[in-house]
């Protein structure tokens, strides 16, 4: 896939999801608008992303694949789109979730949860969960993470992925991050570090080697990417912990 969506470029509609049977129900489309042509690539990493966080362990929304007819389409956003096709989009049920005021205790979550949002991000090259956009909410007792569309590398060479990591502006990600002020022990961060890694080995890459294998052939490359980048993580752990350790 040419041409990649640089960081950034995703623009959330909100939209009717009309399903083939069934009347239609509330939920949310995330679309790539580049040069005023719709490009999956940002809607890919941000659905992979998403089931990435789930198999590690972080309460997030179920998300889909969706292609919405234009029709489907019901914000004044929409009519800057001049996608006459059906858009690629990713839908996610619409959770009731309460943003995280400045006034709670960090003591209210659970530190190991706080420590693998924090770990993730870092990871996955998140820059966006921050205090002005924290992108997180709370379910219940604990965080529920949404907006992971700055995830993943885009567009870059699947043997630079060591230079790419290191030129990250890791140390800004994370002190800017939105629980940066409510980070647990060290302990439970290189914990949680060496268990995200495991996890990423074990489970994320083959499951991205399935997903690969029998997704459209022109997202193929976005997930190619996806899992050649994990797998980096995996591969190279000694190296990655020894880096993310820094940021502690």
């Amino acid at each position: 896939m040419n041409g990649m969506v640089p960081q950034g470029s995703t623009m959330p509609i909100y939209v009717r999801l009309a399903p083939r049977n069934g009347p239609p129900v509330d939920g949310i489309a995330k679309f790539c608008l580049y040069e005023n042509r719709l490009k999956p690539v940002h809607v890919l990493n941000e659905w992979i992303a998403i089931n990435v966080a789930r198999t590690i362990g972080l309460r997030v929304s179920d998300a889909y694949l969706l292609n919405l007819a234009r029709e489907h389409v019901d914000t004044l956003a929409s009519k800057r789109l001049t996608c006459s096709s059906e858009p690629l989009g990713f839908g996610t049920k619409r959770d009731s979730l309460v943003s995280i005021p400045n006034s709670i205790s960090p003591l209210f979550f659970d530190r190991n949860e706080v420590a693998r949002l924090y770990i993730f991000d870092l990871l996955m090259l998140n820059s966006d969960r921050t205090a002005e956009n924290g992108n997180c909410g709370v379910d219940g007792d604990g965080l529920h993470p949404f907006d992971f569309g700055a995830s993943l590398p885009v567009d870059v060479p699947l043997q630079g992925f060591e230079r790419f990591f290191f030129g990250s502006h890791l140390r800004d990600r994370a002190e800017n991050h939105l629980c940066r002020n409510w980070l647990p022990s060290e302990n439970i961060l290189n914990n949680e570090l060496r268990r995200t890694l495991d996890i990423l080995g074990s489970t994320c890459v083959p499951d991205l080697a399935l997903l690969a294998a029998s997704i459209e052939p022109s997202w193929q490359p976005s997930v190619e990417m996806a899992k050649s980048y994990v797998e980096f993580l995996y591969v190279e752990q000694r190296m990655i912990v020894q880096q993310v350790q820094t940021v502690f």
